[in-house]
Parts: C-alpha cells; sequence; structure tokens
C-alpha cells in the first residue's frame, strides 16, 4: 500500500517508512514445514498414498533452474551436486514424511530438490522453485506448510 502511495506522492516520509518496512520483513524468520507423500496411479486417476519418510531436501542456491535432464536419476543428480557449491543439503523427512525448515528470508534459494533415498529409483526426483512453493503453500506470513507429491511407480 505504501509503494502505490510513494508511487503517486513521493514524499520523505511514505519513502522511510517503506525502508523500514522492508528492514523489518529481511529479520523475520521463515518456517516451512514441508510434507511428502506418494502420488500413484490408479484405475481412477491419481491419488495420494502413505507419506514418504527419507526423503533429502536440497536448496538451489545458483542464478537459475537446472534443466529437467541434469537430475532425472539419482546418478545424474549426485554429479550436480558434486560439481558445483550452489546446492546445499537442507534436511531429510522423518518416518511420516514430514521436515521443517528454518530458513533466512533475506537469502532464500532459487528452488529445492526432493531426492528420496533407498527406493530403487521408483519415486522421480522432484524440483521445485521457491515462488511456486510460496504460491502453492498455506499458512501465515512467518510459518508456511507445503505438501508435496511425489509420483511413484508401483
Amino acid at each position: 500500500f505504501l509503494n502505490k502511495l510513494y508511487r503517486y506522492n513521493p514524499i520523505d516520509f511514505y519513502g522511510s517508512r517503506i525502508e523500514t518496512l522492508n528492514k523489518l520483513i529481511e529479520e523475520m524468520p521463515l518456517s516451512i514445514k514441508f510434507t511428502v507423500v506418494k502420488w500413484v496411479k490408479t484405475y481412477s486417476g491419481f491419488e495420494e498414498k502413505e507419506c514418504l519418510g527419507n526423503v533429502e531436501v536440497w536448496a538451489n542456491y545458483g542464478g537459475t533452474a537446472p534443466a529437467l535432464n541434469s537430475y532425472k536419476n539419482d546418478r545424474r543428480l549426485r554429479e550436480l551436486f558434486s560439481n558445483s557449491m550452489q546446492y546445499q543439503k537442507l534436511g531429510v523427512t522423518d518416518m511420516n514424511g514430514e521436515l521443517e525448515l528454518n530458513l533466512v528470508r533475506k537469502s532464500l534459494p532459487k528452488g529445492f530438490f526432493f531426492r528420496p533415498v533407498g527406493y530403487n529409483n521408483n519415486v522421480k526426483i522432484g524440483y521445485m522453485d521457491v515462488t511456486e512453493i510460496m504460491n502453492q503453500s498455506e499458512g501465515d506470513y512467518n510459518k508456511r506448510q507445503f505438501r508435496m507429491k511425489m509420483y511413484t511407480e508401483e
């Protein structure tokens, strides 16, 4: 709202309030809770099954999203992670398929990789952009919840 006011009436009062709010927002923590579930094709279509535990969540701090071909299987994903310092492992989901991350709002990653471990390539590796996750997640400004559906071949 203040940005619109400043655009039509650029006075120092609005500018100083905008700066104060931006600094306040940068300092606020962001907590995201991921819940990872199986997404299975059945006779009636697709449906959610049980939760997926042991899914690694990696952050992409690079400038762009990687090409799908560079992470389509586990071997290529490990090569991608080993060749660059822009990827960081943030955590692993528990047996309920849940992982809670506390992030710094002013240095958010570009996106997240979801790497299932121990499923013999039956579960596809997933990647989502942060803006897409923020748009699809639920909750308030400080604490968001996101349900990740990972396609599995059963």
